[in-house]
């Protein structure tokens, strides 16, 4: 089992350290689009599919996403 989720994530990683949307410029597009989509789901009518405290935790912490994106990667 370890060996199968390390071969899954080896390969995850591999193919994020590829990709230009998570290590060109701009460094951490892949990243900026999917938290700025929770942003959006979070504000969407009144049951939202994102709690409001992620939202507060996206744009606390996350946001600018240039180095979650190599981190993730």
């Amino acid at each position: 089992m370890r060996l199968v989720l390390a071969v899954a994530w080896v390969r995850g990683g591999w193919g994020k350290i590829g990709d230009p949307g998570w290590t060109a410029s701009p460094v951490g597009a892949a990243v900026d689009g999917f938290l700025n989509g929770a942003i959006e789901k979070s504000t969407a009518g009144p049951h939202p599919e994102v709690p409001h405290w992620y939202h507060n935790l996206i744009e606390d912490v996350f946001l600018p996403a240039d180095p979650f994106a190599d981190l993730v990667a």
